[in-house]
């Protein structure tokens, strides 16, 4: 796949996390989670999840996978759908600053989407994935 790095959106224990524009005619934007490729195999693992999850709609998409060369390393890049709208972390923050409350009708959208996406995990008898809000 041929992608070209924006910007690095955060980093953790596993690698980072950046946004990319994919260049397969579409230049779609998407959230690239890379790692060296010797510390890839949670990684990888995640891919395989998300691949086994692929095309419902409380989940993110994974587009694919690849191996580049970065500080002449060899490095595991997973490309996921690319959230715009940021994350529920980040909603929550924000009202959480601003001292407003959430209004119900969208905590329960919200609600909604996680216990569907979590009935879909778990119907597909996957029961190692970690959620987070961010």
């Amino acid at each position: 796949m041929y992608w070209k790095k924006l910007k690095v959106l955060g980093a953790g224990s596993y690698g980072t996390m950046s946004l990319a524009l994919t260049m397969d005619g579409l230049s779609t934007l998407a959230a690239v989670k890379s790692a060296e490729a010797k510390d890839s195999s949670s990684l990888s693992m995640e891919g395989g999840i998300l691949d086994a999850l692929k095309g419902f709609p409380y989940v993110v998409q994974c587009f694919g996978e690849d191996v580049s060369v970065e500080n002449d390393k060899p490095t595991y890049n997973l490309f996921l759908e690319y959230a715009t709208g940021g994350t529920l972390h980040n909603l929550v923050d924000i009202y959480s600053k601003s001292k407003k409350m959430l209004q119900e009708s969208t905590v329960a959208c919200y609600a909604f989407q996680l216990l569907t996406g979590f009935s879909h995990v778990h119907r597909k008898r996957i029961y190692s994935l970690r959620s987070k809000a961010a």
